[in-house]
């Protein structure tokens, strides 16, 4: 079931940390999985890499315990429509999640 509210690029207000979250993002709570949620929104997404992206002192600022990642300005993917969906820490480190709505093809 697509969500009644269409989700839409929000002004991206990141925490003191960089971290932030667009209200209407996927969690686990509504069990199923991220593959399907976006599917079920019409978006595709994509990955930016706090590891690949960030600049070398921010970097090392926070392989050494810092927790602000304020520096990181994650690259917008190519092409229109991209907005982002969450900047959160994993396993692996920081990453950006990019949102776009799915465009049918005429």
């Amino acid at each position: 079931m697509i969500s009644a509210d269409v989700i839409r690029e929000l002004p991206v207000v990141r925490d003191k940390y960089g971290y932030w979250t667009h209200p209407c993002f996927f969690n686990e709570k509504i069990n199923i999985s991220f593959e399907a949620w976006t599917a079920q929104n019409q978006l595709t997404w994509k990955f930016s890499f706090f590891e690949n992206e960030a600049n070398e002192s921010v970097c090392a600022s926070y392989y050494t315990g810092e927790t602000d990642i304020n520096g990181w300005v994650p690259f917008k993917p190519a092409g229109d429509g991209w907005f982002i969906g969450s900047i959160h820490d994993t396993e692996e480190g920081p990453v950006c999640v990019w949102l776009c709505p799915v465009r049918e093809k005429i």
